[in-house]
């Protein structure tokens, strides 16, 4: 992965945190859990606490991570192609994370403000275009590097380390329907 996408990628979800930050305190006091991504429509909410707000640029996050330790083992491919294509997927899949992550705060950010409420239903479909277009592009990129990957062999740690992510991105699902209430 190169820096500036790196580096891009990282800002944007920093940008995530802090914007999610900064509009706390003007969020409002129950804010939607479970939504219908095409519809929009709010399937359930929740009282607004620290955990609501960021868990889903932290689940954004856990999935950055994720891409980020498969995209450690390219280095694995021997063929210049097939490495090519193999990060091209996970550098692209990270990118598109962390644009998500930011999207999706934006989002949240601006249901704090009345003037930009008109604006959800763009936020919203900005969101779903940038995870479209993102795994489009990654998978594109992923051309040259097709399945089966028999030359990736994941180490015992790195294996766990995929695992316990897993894990907790299915524990901050569960903890976030505990939560909800129906709307």
């Amino acid at each position: 992965m190169s820096r500036s996408l790196a580096a891009w990628s990282a800002i944007a979800f920093v940008a995530a945190f802090v914007l999610l930050a900064i509009a706390f305190p003007h969020l409002p006091a129950e804010l939607p859990v479970l939504r219908n991504p095409v519809t929009g429509h709010i399937a359930a909410i929740a009282p607004k606490t620290l955990f609501l707000v960021f868990r889903v640029p932290i689940m954004n996050l856990i999935h950055g991570l994720m891409a980020l330790l498969m995209l450690s083992h390219a280095s694995q491919f021997l063929s210049v192609d097939r490495r090519a294509g193999y990060a091209g997927l996970f550098s692209g899949l990270f990118l598109t994370v962390a644009l998500k992550a930011l999207s999706e705060a934006i989002e949240m950010a601006a249901s704090a403000a009345q003037a930009l409420a008109p604006y959800t239903g763009i936020l919203r479909f900005a969101t779903a275009a940038v995870v479209i277009l993102g795994i489009t592009i990654s998978f594109v990129r992923a051309q040259k590097a097709k399945l089966p990957w028999l030359e990736l062999k994941l180490p015992l740690f790195d294996k766990l380390a995929l695992i316990g992510l897993f894990a907790l991105y299915i524990a901050v699902v569960v903890a976030s329907t505990q939560l909800a209430i129906r709307a």
